[in-house]
């Protein structure tokens, strides 16, 4: 006698699975946004604690176009709380979000395909319930990521009633992007590919936001991230975006149940291409098949590295409002040694080397998925020896990297010389970008080392260029010592011998690792 399965049988065993499964992930992505917002509550408060600096802030930052991109609408700058709310809001979403998606994607489309939600529902467990329990663990995470901001802030001395309204706009732009990340989920065959799909949705809600902003226009409007910012919780408050958020959260996962059920399970709903009939003579080689199988991946990182550097570069003549008519400000320049346009393009060239880098771990990371799906297996069966193996798809990942950093800096230098009449910035802009080359293969080779030798805490390497990250965006702000300033390559940035030869010494680790450890097999 069968045995009709309710909806949601197995979901409370899977989500306590999920929980075990991300014992480790979770914490770490919990305490670092959480802990990174109440350290800048705090730092705030000490930066801007007269009125008179709470004016100027107001007067300078709050009315350029450039800091407007970046940071969101300059809503409530009048008030600690505000100036708060926009130093830490753009890091706060798109923190929640990149966690919202890679766990989502984590427990959907990549369990799916190596073949683990197979095995679950094999036993009596409803189809729906992998990703009912995959929503709910990563909507509690959310929810939790906006309590613990609201305590974090309400702790620092700010209002509790405006702290709750903007945890509650962080936890609705994460609950947003999981959402988007269960429909990507339905899309594509591969894992990687639904995590793509979800983050091109994320650079262009950031890029839609940003040009909204910055231009006074209904683009942000289009924006998950734009609804939450536009909550102004410490300035003219409207909660009501957040409904916003909530129709945009259910229709997404609406929309996920019914594609999750008009397709093949294992399939998705973007059909693979199928293969030509005879292999191109390049893939006969190790590092032509490399680049065949980082070749789709590539392109989108060359489209967004073109998309943000034509941004920033396009923004480069706005920041000079900065410091018109502000005397405090053009001497504080001037003390620097510098001007403010210098200032905002070596900001910015950091910033986009930072996320570019991303490709760079992703690139490393691959070695690791190969050999856990056993795809490197077959070719190390053969006359493949592992090292070569490795050393070609690192091949992919500096060549990759390059690549990036030139498109960014060119983006820039073409947008900048564009909008102020001077072409000398377009080699500026250039050589300012490649010059992050060992910085970001820096973060590759950590990661490389780590994957010679631990493979199972290889995804530390998102934890190194995430510690980068907050180095370099908020370091100042945080006031960190000297000595944790100068732990990130991307504060030395002259340093090229230096950091070359690092990443060299943690090349030969990381090969030495992999060359005496046993690889994953059946």
């Amino acid at each position: 006698m069968k045995h009709r399965r309710r909806p949601t049988h197995g979901t409370a065993s899977l989500i306590r699975l999920n929980l075990r499964l991300d014992r480790f992930r979770l914490p770490i992505w919990l305490g670092a946004l959480i802990g990174l917002v109440s350290a800048s509550a705090f730092a705030v408060q000490d930066f801007y604690g007269s009125p008179a600096e709470i004016a100027l802030y107001k007067n300078t930052i709050g009315k350029s176009t450039a800091s407007i991109a970046m940071n969101g609408p300059p809503l409530g700058l009048d008030t600690v709380g505000g100036i708060t709310a926009f130093e830490v809001g753009t890091t706060a979403f798109i923190g929640t979000a990149l966690m919202a998606i890679f766990l989502t994607i984590r427990h959907t489309r990549a369990d799916e395909e190596s073949g683990r939600t197979e095995l679950v529902l094999a036993a009596v467990v409803n189809r729906k319930s992998p990703v009912v329990a995959a929503g709910i663990v990563v909507g509690v995470a959310c929810a939790i990521v906006g309590i613990g901001i609201t305590v974090a802030m309400a702790s620092a001395g700010l209002d509790l009633g405006r702290a709750a309204l903007f945890g509650a706009a962080v936890a609705m732009n994460g609950l947003a992007f999981t959402a988007i990340a269960l429909v990507s989920a339905q899309l594509t065959v591969h894992g990687r590919g639904a995590t793509g799909i979800a983050l091109a949705v994320l650079a262009i809600s950031f890029l839609l936001r940003a040009m909204g902003d910055a231009f006074g226009n209904w683009l942000s409007w289009l924006s998950p991230i734009g609804w939450s910012q536009q909550v102004g919780a410490f300035g003219p408050a409207r909660p009501w975006p957040l409904l916003i958020s909530g129709a945009f959260t259910l229709g997404c996962l609406g929309l996920a149940r019914f594609l999750a059920f008009r397709r093949d399970f294992a399939a998705g709903l973007i059909a693979p291409k199928p293969g030509r009939a005879y292999a191109s003579p390049r893939l006969s080689g190790t590092f032509g098949l490399a680049a065949r199988l980082q070749r789709g991946v590539l392109v989108g990182w060359m489209i967004a590295a073109l998309a943000l550097g034509i941004a920033y570069g396009s923004l480069g003549r706005e920041v000079q409002k900065l410091v018109d008519g502000n005397e405090q400000m053009e001497k504080f320049f001037a003390n620097q040694g510098g001007n403010i346009t210098d200032a905002y393009f070596n900001t910015v060239t950091v910033v986009g080397a930072l996320i570019l880098t991303g490709f760079v771990v992703s690139s490393v990371l691959r070695l690791r998925t190969d050999e856990t799906a056993l795809r490197a297996e077959p070719l190390l069966a053969a006359s493949v020896p592992r090292l070569r193996w490795a050393l070609t798809s690192l091949a992919v990942t500096v060549a990759g990297s390059v690549l990036l950093l030139t498109v960014y800096g060119l983006g820039m230098g073409v947008a900048q010389s564009i909008t102020s009449g001077d072409r000398d910035w377009i080699a500026d802009l250039l050589r300012q970008s490649i010059r992050y080359l060992p910085a970001s293969l820096l973060v590759g080779g950590v990661t490389f080392a780590i994957f010679g030798w631990l493979p199972s805490a290889v995804m530390l390497g998102w934890g190194v260029l995430a510690g980068c990250a907050v180095i370099a965006w908020m370091g100042p702000l945080l006031q960190l010592p000297a000595w944790v300033m100068n732990v990130s390559p991307f504060q030395h940035p002259s340093a090229v011998p230096v950091l070359s030869a690092i990443v060299l010494v943690l090349l030969v680790v990381g090969l030495a690792g992999l060359r005496r450890r046993d690889l994953a097999t059946g």
